[in-house]
């Protein structure tokens, strides 16, 4: 555990979900870098939010620059905790920042209310607004379509992947990439579904079950939750 990174968790304003996940990355940190990885199974295991919530969370605290994320092999993610930016901040109640125009240090931000007429902005009584919708939802409305080719990017590497070590031949269509997307949207992670393939292909290749090497078993919503949580173990012993 990293007491720097923990005492500047517990400081900085985020939103009550983000906290708790950010306590839980900082329970893995260590004081020299306050890097860590655990997976994101045992996120929800310690902060005991749906595996949706936490991954929510990771990309809120991203977008905010409070940590930041990079892959390690194909089944690991690391994840800095930016504390010596945390202290640069200074933030208001609600954590919202607001940057100071010549170019300065961020400074708390007044609450911003429409008048009922629907006339200009006006500030708020002395009150901080804190974002009450995730980063992920702020931008559905404008992003679908870069959302959409990511998801599907993402989707066509796993498939790439099971076709490699499963030696297979599945082509990159809607029925075999749907469900991979769909896993991933339910909060499970391409790093887990790579980890899913990877260990079904030594258990069964080569078996009288190589021919459940395929998309529809593999990420079918109650089998691949069903192997995820087979991964707990091996996992936690890396990370604990």
């Amino acid at each position: 555990m990293s007491v720097r990174a923990m005492a500047a968790a517990w400081a900085i304003q985020v939103a009550p979900t983000e906290k708790l996940v950010l306590l839980a990355l900082a329970d893995h940190a260590n004081d020299e870098t306050c890097e860590c990885w655990p997976s994101l199974t045992h996120l929800c295991r310690k902060t005991g939010l749906a595996r949706s919530t936490v991954a929510k969370a990771l990309k809120a605290l991203e977008a905010r620059s409070v940590i930041t994320r990079k892959p390690r092999g194909t089944t690991t993610t690391v994840y800095r905790l930016n504390v010596s930016h945390w202290s640069e901040r200074r933030t208001s109640p609600g954590g919202e920042l607001v940057r100071e125009p010549d170019g300065g240090s961020p400074r708390a931000g007044p609450e911003v209310v429409r008048e009922p007429d629907g006339g200009s902005p006006r500030a708020g009584p002395g009150t901080i607004k804190e974002p009450e919708v995730e980063p992920s939802r702020n931008q559905k409305a404008g992003s679908d379509k870069p959302s959409n080719r990511e998801r599907r990017d993402a989707a066509q590497r796993v498939l790439a992947f099971l076709n490699e070590r499963a030696g297979k031949k599945f082509r990159h269509v809607d029925t075999h990439l749907v469900p991979i997307m769909q896993r991933m949207d339910s909060g499970i992670t391409e790093q887990d579904l790579r980890m899913v393939v990877a260990r079904k292909c030594r258990q069964w290749k080569g078996t009288d079950m190589d021919s459940y090497l395929r998309p529809a078993t593999l990420f079918n919503k109650t089998k691949c939750e069903q192997y995820v949580g087979e991964l707990v173990p091996p996992k936690e012993a890396v990370n604990e």
